[in-house]
């Protein structure tokens, strides 16, 4: 029994393997479920009731009676429990952990296992009548269905999120006094909010489309109103490790600002631990990404992986129970048992296997044939997942080879796991950059360019030259590994930050050099010796010539528009020729408009006097442009109507009619939207699939459903080419056009919903929604997420 319960993980894994095996092996198979169930210690099974459910579901598909037998064996062991609760330190099954087995679609199925879950549920509410929850019915089933949603399970996860959308949808006036009966949502409000993001960030599909269901039944709320709970500083808690660390130095910052005195010294300090690899502090998060990571992992390959990269960590850790136990010195000894102390009881008794154990490694991917070349540009990269695993396993095997090989230990493991890389890669980067790797570097510089270079692509859509070269990514994947790579600048400043050069003070020489001789080693000695004086000035000179200015840019294009103008503000400070802030004052009006700071952007128009009568530097689009922000729309169709007419080389810009159909659009001139555009595709009919968009919306808008039907069934190709010498200007217009493909997808939805075509109508909707997952994804990556993903929920 003991054995069993040990190896509990791995037995659940391999026994639901054995349930895809022939019909044969399936009485054998049950006969060994069932001796499983009935080893396992009471206390582990009760608390695994929700994982043994979760495994047991490919048998419901197979032989449903053998399911019900096996459900029912559990739940009984689980009555046996409560009916010897003479001890105090027995653990019982919970009210909520009956209770989250209806969650369970499947179990409804079965009127048996719902009579003796009802049965279990009364009897611990006599033994326990404490436990009987009072108050809001809605707010407690929240709560539930909250914890539920970060369960390490992928099935439990969806499940959850299923039943969360039915209680928000059916329970509508109770949300909406939650969120409108005081000037600030009630405080779970914020939780929800906050742990729906997380969830649009998923590694599962279906489980990024509920959460953005779920956020869409919340609806637009503005984050003003909203009081986010404090970040979560415990290992257990799913959040990303580098944004607990931003979010903590954001708070610290108000704080100041709010004349708050803190201890912030100490606090900087902690922080510095998590950059060294070798402290407990990253060593205790390190151990909770990777037991997170195996009790989700969906197959036995992946929980291999994962296998390995435990038992080599508790080895670097000093952990492990083998041989090299003997050779670790006293010091080193009584860290390792100070560390272990800090684990978790439960912790302790899932890694104690890989104390042991033995794995070894088996085939190895060849990632030669990648060189330098982007991993985003590579044909069979379709989805973030795979590209950040893959050049993950790629950076790890450009690091050098040392005494502490953390990263080639785990690098099987971010080779087939999402979380384990993402955890992984800012520090990889740190690694590279700190060594001075040129070939290391060659490869960030290479890959930040590619995700760079669709910044300036129209709608993320290449030219035909670019066409013959690459597949173009999805949006989605576009939007997520762009907020990576700015993590990735965001972690490197924050390490730069916490090891500034100390100040010098007015000592005499000798003082002097001393001192600097101290706080040399200091600044060593505050990260643990796992960074010298050399590699810190490595990271700094690196973080020195980001382009700051390509990611403000870049920045805006994926909607981070505070990001945007801190990049901006850094590439002033530090730039050594910028003479003149009116050479960028056109991204600057178009980046304070987007942060709705009108007064700042009013006041830029008036500095530059865009006027080209009084201006003889002011271009037409810069006209055009200030009229648009400054919301004299009239103004702006005139002008755009003079720029077609009297410049033949507009009249092949594409981006110029786009502009001015919106603006029609804007002042509800829709018949004459429609009129317009017709006539354009006529005599460009290469831009049909570009200006089709703006008629559906036109149409439906005006509840012309005939006109509606037939735009819906237009389809056309085009390269989205723009001509003449005009390219970078009209990029300034491009940028204010708010995209029409949500509109074109609602005119879609409202067709099918005419013809009562429920099938087509589903397929309609999730398209919609689809588009929207690469954006709120982005956002949910990082810190003021909901902030940033509000016009996309509006």
């Amino acid at each position: 029994s003991h054995h069993v319960v040990t190896l509990r993980v791995k037995l659940i894994r391999t026994l639901k393997l054995a349930l895809r095996c022939s019909s044969e092996l399936n009485k054998a198979a049950f006969d060994v479920w069932k001796q499983f169930l009935r080893h396992l210690d009471g206390e582990i099974l009760c608390s695994m009731v929700l994982h043994i459910t979760a495994a047991l579901l490919p048998l419901y598909e197979t032989d449903p009676g053998q399911f019900q037998s096996l459900i029912m064996i559990m739940l009984s062991q689980c009555d046996k429990i409560q009916g010897n609760t003479t001890s105090s330190t027995t653990s019982v099954p919970s009210v909520d952990t009956i209770t989250d087995l209806l969650l369970i679609p499947q179990i409804e199925q079965f009127p048996i296992i719902k009579k003796k879950l009802e049965t279990i549920k009364q009897k611990q509410l006599k033994t326990n009548s404490t436990t009987i929850r009072t108050g809001n019915n809605f707010e407690t089933q929240l709560e539930r269905l909250l914890h539920l949603s970060n369960y390490e399970i992928s099935d439990i996860r969806l499940c959850s999120l299923t039943h969360l959308h039915y209680l928000l949808k059916t329970n509508r006036s109770l949300l909406l006094r939650m969120c409108l009966s005081h000037d600030t949502v009630s405080p779970i409000i914020g939780r929800l909010i906050l742990i729906l993001l997380e969830r649009c960030n998923d590694i599962n599909l279906n489980v990024r489309v509920l959460a953005i269901d779920c956020l869409g039944e919340l609806g637009a709320i503005d984050p003003g109103r909203i009081e986010f709970p404090k970040t979560i500083e415990t290992t257990s808690s799913s959040t990303s490790l580098i944004n607990r660390l931003l979010s903590s130095r954001q708070q610290q910052q108000e704080q100041r600002n709010h004349g708050q005195q803190t201890p912030t010294t100490i606090d900087e300090q902690a922080k510095r631990q998590y950059f060294n690899i070798k402290s407990s502090e990253f060593a205790l998060e390190l151990f909770s990404e990777l037991i997170r990571a195996y009790l989700a992992a969906d197959d036995v390959r992946q929980q291999d992986t994962i296998s390995y990269a435990l038992q080599e960590t508790l080895k670097l850790y000093n952990l492990s129970l083998t041989e090299t136990e003997a050779i670790i010195t006293h010091e080193q000894k009584q860290q390792a048992e100070i560390l272990w102390k800090k684990i978790t009881k439960e912790q302790q008794d899932l890694l104690h296997p890989f104390r042991t154990s033995k794995y070894l490694v088996g085939n190895i991917d060849d990632l030669s044939h990648i060189n330098n070349q982007p991993v985003l540009k590579l044909n069979n990269i379709k989805t973030y997942e795979q590209w950040l695993t893959l050049w993950t396993s790629l950076l790890i095997s450009k690091l050098k080879p040392d005494g502490f090989n953390l990263f080639r230990a785990c690098s099987y493991a971010a080779r087939l796991n999402t979380s384990v890389a993402s955890f992984l890669l800012p520090y990889i980067v740190l690694h590279l950059i700190a060594d001075d790797n040129a070939n290391a570097h060659q490869a960030l510089h290479n890959e930040m360019q590619a995700v760079l270079t669709y910044t300036s692509l129209s709608q993320f859509t290449p030219t035909v030259h670019q066409q013959d070269q690459f597949e173009t990514p999805s949006s989605s994947l576009i939007y997520q590994t762009a907020q990576t790579m700015f993590t990735i600048i965001d972690f490197l400043i924050m390490f730069c930050s916490l090891n500034e050069k100390p100040e010098q003070h007015q000592l005499s020489t000798e003082q002097t050099s001393r001192t600097n001789i101290i706080q040399s080693k200091k600044s060593v000695e505050q990260i643990n010796g796992c960074f010298t004086s050399v590699e810190i000035e490595n990271v700094r000179n690196y973080v020195r010539f980001v382009p700051n200015m390509d990611i403000a840019y870049s920045s805006f294009k994926f909607d981070a528009y505070t990001r945007s103008l801190r990049h901006f503000e850094m590439y002033c400070n530090d730039s050594q020729t910028i003479t003149n802030i009116s050479q960028h004052s056109e991204f600057l009006i178009k980046l304070y408009h987007r942060l709705h700071d009108i007064d700042s952007a009013s006041g830029l128009i008036t500095i530059r006097d865009m006027d080209p009568i009084k201006n003889k530097t002011t271009t037409l689009y810069e006209e055009i442009l200030s009229y648009e922000l400054t919301g004299k729309i009239d103004e702006a169709i005139v002008a755009y109507e003079n720029a077609l007419q009297i410049d033949e080389p507009k009249q092949n810009n594409i981006q110029l009619y786009i502009g001015y159909l919106n603006n029609l659009i804007t002042q509800y001139q829709l018949q004459h939207t429609i009129d317009q555009t017709t006539g354009i595709i006529v005599q460009h009919p290469e831009w049909i699939e570009s200006l089709n968009p703006l008629r559906i919306e036109a149409s439906w808008k005006l509840g012309k459903w005939d006109l509606l039907e037939q735009f819906c069934m237009n389809n056309g190709n085009s390269t989205n080419e723009t001509t003449g010498n005009d390219e970078e200007k009209t990029n300034i217009l491009q940028d204010l056009n708010v995209s029409k493909q949500f509109e074109s997808n609602v005119g879609r939805i409202i067709n099918v919903a005419i013809k009562l075509d429920y099938k087509q109508f589903q397929m309609e909707t999730r398209q919609a929604l689809n588009s929207l997952i690469g954006p709120i994804s982005a956002a949910s990556m990082e810190i003021g997420a909901y902030e940033r993903a509000y016009d996309s929920l509006a």
